[in-house]
């Protein structure tokens, strides 16, 4: 695995579970990537840096949907900063569920690993993994152990079908839970 210098990008992840999660991408050979709500692309950025073969897409929300806060420009940034080093990036916005978006990515698939990180409420995240699950061969889901989420409840559904691993950082609650196909 790429040693990667997780702390130059702006990201809310627990630093040992998403490293344990980046290398376990690294080791399953992961060279096509989904990432399912990138806010900012610091979390897409890092898996791209920590998987220099693999060819990378972004799905995100229209900047109208953050009100002031808007990713794009981040995404963007990001996206240029790969492509200037020769990454195969592409950056998808629009609601997730959306059938164009979804196509999109379907383009662009199927994919060794997904990881889903949008919105965290029960519905969405199942629907967020009933679309593109079927895209992909590895599927994470984040903030799997925060009870104020509904990923937690899915979580709790869907890893009695799969064979799937939890990535846990003492003092954080948040959780990385990953199925394999």
């Amino acid at each position: 695995m790429k040693l990667v210098e997780f702390s130059k990008y702006q990201t809310e992840q627990a630093p040992l579970e998403f490293l344990a999660f980046l290398d376990l991408m690294s080791r399953e050979g992961v060279t096509s990537y989904l990432e399912v709500g990138a806010r900012y692309g610091g979390t897409f950025e890092s898996v791209m840096d920590g998987l220099p073969d693999a060819r990378g897409t972004v799905v995100d929300l229209p900047a109208e949907d953050f009100g002031p806060d808007d990713p794009r420009e981040g995404l963007n940034r990001t996206k240029g900063r790969l492509a200037g080093r020769g990454r195969d990036v592409e950056l998808i916005i629009g609601r997730s569920a959306s059938p164009e978006v979804v196509a999109a990515a379907a383009l662009r698939g199927p994919y060794d690993g997904i990881f889903i990180d949008a919105d965290h409420s029960y519905e969405a995240v199942k629907l967020d993994f009933e679309l593109y699950a079927p895209m992909g061969k590895i599927i994470a889901l984040h903030d799997i152990a925060n009870p104020a989420y509904g990923v937690t409840k899915f979580w709790g559904e869907l890893r009695g079908t799969y064979k799937h691993l939890e990535v846990f950082q003492s003092g954080f609650g948040m959780g990385i839970g990953v199925i394999f196909k």
